[in-house]
């Protein structure tokens, strides 16, 4: 975790942890090191913990190179190079787009978009829909969803402290997820919705969010 809440916390505290692929080395490896990127990550871990950063770095390079990979597994390799102090001089890559909705107090909406064309909405209750892209129902809205965020990823440079906590109730948060880090922006919702750049990627979220939600319905 990277920080602690000393109020009531919401159902979706656990979860957001684990979309934005800046998890502590630690806790993105699993047990599962016979399969790849697993192997090389557990790899890593070990030569980081020995401080032979040097190879490390090979190793977590060549992770950004593996092809068809979740999407979180290149962010997290990325964050880990950066962590060790590696220079990233290539164009910055979308890899991700987390809106966070702060609905009541402590208690927001969270809607996760990625370049593999996977999604996840999380309403402010708990409730959760995991778009896995078993088809291609809704891959049009996942990818204007993305195209909108490099707009907005253009436009704002990359955060360089810890992620912030949740949005507030009645502000809203654009999280970029890219190979040099976090990009952000946040702002009331009315403010967002009326922003020429920011506003459009929020539509297309609210979009995006009512399809999987209609995906969710149409199963039952």
């Amino acid at each position: 975790m990277f920080w602690n809440r000393k109020t009531k916390p919401s159902p979706n505290d656990e979860i957001r942890e684990t979309l934005f692929g800046d998890l502590s080395i630690e806790n993105w490896c699993g047990e599962n090191t016979e399969n790849e990127p697993w192997q090389s990550f557990q790899l890593a871990k070990q030569l980081i913990e020995k401080k032979h950063n040097e190879q490390a770095i090979d190793l977590l390079t060549k992770i950004t190179q593996m092809e068809n990979l979740e999407t979180r597994h290149y962010v997290q390799a990325y964050n880990f190079l950066k962590e060790l102090g590696q220079a990233n001089d290539k164009p910055t890559e979308l890899f991700g787009v987390v809106i966070e909705v702060g609905i009541k107090k402590n208690e927001y909406d969270l809607l996760a978009t990625y370049n593999d064309l996977t999604a996840r909405y999380y309403n402010y209750t708990g409730a959760g829909i995991v778009w896995e892209n078993p088809d291609n129902s809704i891959e049009n809205e996942i990818r204007n969803v993305l195209e909108l965020g490099k707009e907005v990823m253009n436009n704002i440079g990359p955060w360089e402290n810890a992620r912030p906590l949740p949005v507030k109730k009645g502000m809203v948060r654009l999280n970029l997820l890219t190979s040099k880090g976090l990009h952000f922006g946040e702002a009331p919702m009315n403010v967002m919705g009326n922003d020429p750049i920011g506003g459009g990627l929020l539509n297309a979220s609210a979009i995006l969010m009512k399809k999987l939600t209609e995906k969710t319905q149409d199963e039952k």
